[in-house]
């Protein structure tokens, strides 16, 4: 016993310096190996093809549009695009370079909590404030639930929004304990306002921010503002220069739990809570991509989720009020406005996602970490300390480092993640993986199942249709194209069905008599337009092959529409 408690003691007694740098050697250590996958499901889409990023002139656009969905999307987080043109101006497109950048961001978040603990915990009088401290830090660092928010480079945005979240709070504590400093409310109002800008999720921050500065009794207009003025600035940007309104949502988002009604997604809400508690407590089974939804009484998981997420409450709850303290309340709300924020009341694009932990996870560990100090004596604290180091992180680190080489590419993504769930965007990400080494045959059997389960996603019924025809089904192939073009719900996405059926078909005609419809309907559509004027011009029609092309030009002055002018003009 006198030997843990020497090296207890020296922990708590060490210089900081030594615990941080332990924290920077065990998390290069564990995710060196993430610097050798590439790039993984929308990585490809976000970095690879999307040509916002390959150059830094279009910064500025990036504020005045929509992250995703070609500027028409629902998302506004332009630090997360700007992130990514800044790498690949410098480094172009290399997996390793953008990993490197999310491990080493990682690291930093987990550093900052140590600091924001530290802090934080300064004040309450507990004891062994830096090993607990460094022992909440590390466990953040090696939690299995991590590895999609650091290995999966679009999710970057999650470990911005952390890092200007602790970087906003450690200020703020600094604040509370000095003078009053104009340099120091700016750097606030500025990491809050960059929080924001990583993710819509970057909300929390502007509460928790003036959260922490009652919890210190400093509340006023100027900690008030450290809020509200960053608040006003994002609104301003997101609504009025980007035009991007909140009523989009349901017209874009297409996961089954965004299309069920209020009542299917406050049956399925247990399920979410219970599954991020499994996540948290026991992360044995990891897989991204979680579409569940539960449609009422008649789903089994419905009440086992309900008696898991009564019992997670009650203890809780209990702890709360045996423990009173506005210290133990701020982390209580952390993990309340956290997790409220994945319930999925307003729908989201996807029922569970482990990316989604990273935020609230800081309010379940600061929770943790003060009721520990005040529920054990010293000697129980020093064989709980023990059982960390020798038991939970050895076994959270190798759960981790597997987890890690589960990303490597979409192939052994899918090859183990479809065993665990059903999920579409994850059956077709895999049968794309499959495509690409020849395995049509097989590709076509998880296109299949996810289009059962997801008819709706325009995305993968269009796979499955190319799959068909390269396997020589082209009857079955064409029949759920022109399926796809009589539903009305599709009436947005014309110009990506008519481009997937003209990689199909060949004959001229049969394309000109396909996009009469959607063109009649949308006749300002300029992917409508090219493909028009292409086919007419492949059938030797050259006056209606220049209508067309007129048209895109006119609707698009861009270089590759006056090409297409140049070469029907020949």
């Amino acid at each position: 016993m006198k030997t843990l408690k020497k090296y207890v003691d020296k922990l708590e007694f060490s210089f900081p310096l030594y615990p941080i740098t332990f924290l920077v050697i065990i998390g290069f250590l564990l995710y060196f190996r993430s610097l050798f996958n590439g790039f993984v499901q929308d990585d490809e889409w976000q970095i690879l093809v999307n040509p916002l990023v390959h150059s830094l002139s279009n910064i500025p656009t990036m504020f005045a549009t929509s992250t995703f969905e070609n500027g028409q999307g629902i998302y506004y987080k332009p630090l997360m695009p700007i992130t990514y043109s800044l790498i690949y101006s410098v480094f172009g497109a290399q997996a390793w370079v953008f990993h490197l950048f999310d491990l080493a961001l990682h690291i930093c978040n987990s550093i900052l909590l140590f600091i924001f603990f530290k802090k934080f915990f300064a004040i309450t009088k507990i004891k062994y404030v830096q090993t607990i401290s460094f022992f909440l830090a590390l466990i953040f660092l090696v939690h299995p639930v991590q590895v999609e928010s650091v290995a999966y480079i679009a999710s970057t945005q999650e470990l911005l929004v952390v890092f200007f979240l602790l970087a906003a709070l450690i200020l703020t504590i600094d604040y509370c304990h000095s003078k009053y400093s104009l340099r120091r409310i700016i750097l606030i109002c500025v990491f809050v306002l960059c929080s924001l800008l990583g993710k819509e999720t970057g909300i929390l921050t502007v509460i928790l921010v003036p959260s922490l500065c009652l919890v210190y009794k400093k509340i006023n207009k100027i900690t008030i503002s450290f809020g509200l003025v960053p608040l006003l600035i994002y609104g301003f940007l997101r609504f009025k220069v980007a035009a991007i309104l909140l009523s989009q949502q349901n017209s874009i988002v297409v996961s089954p739990i965004a299309r069920a009604p209020l009542i299917v997604r406050l049956f399925t809400l247990p399920y979410e809570l219970a599954s991020y508690t499994r996540l948290i407590i026991f992360p044995k089974d990891l897989y991204a991509s979680q579409r569940d939804i539960i449609s009422g009484f008649s789903d089994p998981r419905f009440y086992f989720s309900l008696v898991v997420v009564i019992m997670v409450a009650i203890i809780l709850v209990s702890l709360f009020f045996k423990y009173k303290s506005r210290y133990l309340a701020f982390f209580f709300f952390w993990i309340i406005i956290g997790f409220a924020m994945l319930s999925n009341i307003i729908p989201l694009d996807g029922t569970v996602a482990e990316r989604w932990v990273y935020v609230p996870i800081i309010g379940v560990l600061g929770f943790a970490g003060l009721v520990i100090a005040k529920l054990i004596n010293y000697q129980k604290f020093v064989w709980l300390m023990v059982v960390v180091a020798l038991i939970f992180i050895p076994l959270a680190m190798i759960r981790t480092y597997v987890r890690i080489g589960n990303w490597y590419s979409n192939y052994t993504l899918g090859a183990h993640d479809v065993l665990y769930e059903n999920s579409a965007p994850m059956d077709n990400d895999y049968a794309s993986a499959l495509i690409k080494l020849g395995n049509v045959k097989e590709s076509l059997k998880y296109l299949k199942k996810a289009v059962a389960l997801e008819p709706n996603y325009l995305q993968i019924r269009a796979n499955l249709g190319l799959v068909l025809a390269a396997d020589g089904q082209i009857s079955a192939s064409k029949k759920l194209f022109y399926d796809m073009l009589q539903n009305k719900n599709n009436i947005n996405s014309y110009d990506n069905i008519a481009l997937f059926f003209y990689q199909v078909e060949k004959d001229p005609d049969i394309i000109i008599s396909f996009l009469k419809k959607p063109l009649a309907l949308s006749p300002q559509n300029i992917t409508l337009n090219q493909l028009m004027a292409t086919a007419y011009f492949e059938k030797g029609a050259t006056a209606s092959a220049l209508f067309y092309a007129n048209r895109a030009y006119k609707l698009d002055p861009s270089q590759a529409n006056l090409q297409l002018l140049k070469e029907i003009k020949k």
